[in-house]
């Protein structure tokens, strides 16, 4: 755990690294360098194909029990660009971000498990199921764990656009540092796109507030900044 562990922190570093070269055009192709490619000493420590779950084990035994999903109709729904090998996968992950939207994680993670089938290397098709299984459930926390590897291994080989692997950094904070880290991260992710309306929601949902035990409602997280319950466990 500890070596998975230290490349999480090499790769979040790299990326917030490149968050503030960007500032600077000079040194913006050195930048794209560093996260496509780490050293060689921190490459070794990032999960082989060998060792990262393969994609049927990152999807929960509830999605795999039923077909296929249906494509539905979202008039006015998002329509993001997905890097992916096929137009199928592409749809699927746009079809899992209208869900995850809705409010209905569960047929979202259908649609992501569809993507990640269709292309196992797809960063936003596995982005979205972790985002799917964020709360802790003991039917999910395998697959939820496995894709969380699966996501780490594909950040390590640069996989993704560079808006994309914005938002697996904010995902990566959120589960390492909790709501306000990822709202600061998504933050940066809407700053650097201004016309990507999800990087701002998803701010917003990490910045949010919640209620205790007694129906009070508690200050926003980027206010307490504490650390997540709903934790990973990538060991």
């Amino acid at each position: 755990m500890k070596t998975r562990l230290i490349a999480l922190l090499y790769l979040t570093c790299a990326f917030a690294a490149c968050e503030e070269a960007k500032e600077k055009p000079a040194a913006k192709a050195a930048v794209k360098t560093k996260i496509a490619a780490a050293p060689a000493a921190e490459a070794e420590q990032i999960p082989t194909a060998k060792e990262i779950p393969d994609v049927e084990t990152a999807i929960p035994d509830s999605v795999k029990a039923l077909a296929a999903p249906a494509m539905a109709t979202f008039p006015g729904g998002i329509q993001s660009a997905v890097t992916a090998a096929t137009e199928n996968a592409q749809a699927h992950v746009n079809q899992g971000l209208n869900h995850l939207h809705g409010g209905w994680e569960f047929e979202a993670s259908r649609h992501f498990a569809a993507a990640m089938r269709e292309d196992p290397e797809c960063l936003l098709a596995h982005w979205g199921m972790v985002m799917s299984l964020l709360s802790p459930s003991p039917e999910t926390s395998a697959a939820r764990n496995a894709a969380t590897q699966r996501l780490l291994n594909l950040i390590g080989r640069g996989k993704g656009s560079e808006l994309e692997r914005g938002y697996a950094f904010g995902l990566v904070k959120y589960l390492e540092e909790g709501p306000a880290r990822a709202a600061a991260a998504f933050r940066k992710v809407a700053a650097r796109f201004p016309n990507e309306l999800q990087a701002g929601i998803f701010a917003a949902l990490f910045s949010r507030g919640d209620y205790d035990e007694s129906g009070t409602a508690t200050p926003a997280s980027s206010a307490r900044c504490p650390r997540t319950t709903a934790r990973i466990s990538i060991c």
